[in-house]
C-alpha cells in the first residue's frame, strides 16, 4: 500500500524486500479520493476503530481478495522489533531505568537529548 505523500509511502522499501525474497509483489496507491470508501471501511470493523492502519488494511484486503480467499494479518511488529524511533527510545529508557551507576546515568543523559520521549513517560519528567 502506498501513498502520494512520500513521508508515508513505504513502497520503495517494500520493493526492496520483494526483490530480496523474490515475492510476487503488488502495489496499491491510496489516493485522496479515499473519502468515498470511508463508509465501507467503517463498516468493515465490528467496533469503533480509529487506528492509522484502518485505511491501508482495508485496501490490502481488497487487493488480496483478487488472488486469495483468506489472509492472515498481524499488528505489533514495529513495537516488538523497535521499527520506529519511539519504540527504541522506550526500550532504552526501560533498560536504563533498571540500571544504576554513573555510566548508565551518563548514557541516559546523552541519549535523552536525541531520542523522543514516549507519552507514557512525559508526565514523570514534567514534574522532576
Amino acid at each position: 500500500i502506498g501513498f502520494e505523500d512520500g513521508s508515508f509511502d513505504e513502497r520503495p522499501l517494500a520493493r526492496l524486500v520483494a526483490d530480496r525474497y523474490a515475492t510476487d509483489h503488488h502495489e496499491v496507491l491510496v489516493r485522496p479520493e479515499v473519502a468515498k470508501d470511508l463508509p465501507r471501511i467503517a463498516q468493515a470493523y465490528d467496533q469503533p476503530f480509529g487506528g492509522a492502519s484502518a485505511i491501508p488494511s482495508y485496501y490490502v484486503a481488497k487487493a488480496a481478495r483478487q488472488f486469495v480467499k483468506v489472509v492472515l494479518n498481524g499488528d505489533g511488529g514495529d513495537e516488538i522489533l523497535a521499527g520506529y524511533r519511539r519504540y527504541v527510545a522506550a526500550r532504552i529508557n526501560g533498560l536504563l531505568l533498571w540500571a544504576d551507576g554513573p555510566v548508565c546515568r551518563e548514557i541516559w543523559r546523552l541519549l535523552s537529548r536525541s531520542l523522543p520521549v514516549p507519552k507514557r513517560f512525559r508526565s514523570g519528567y514534567a514534574f522532576a
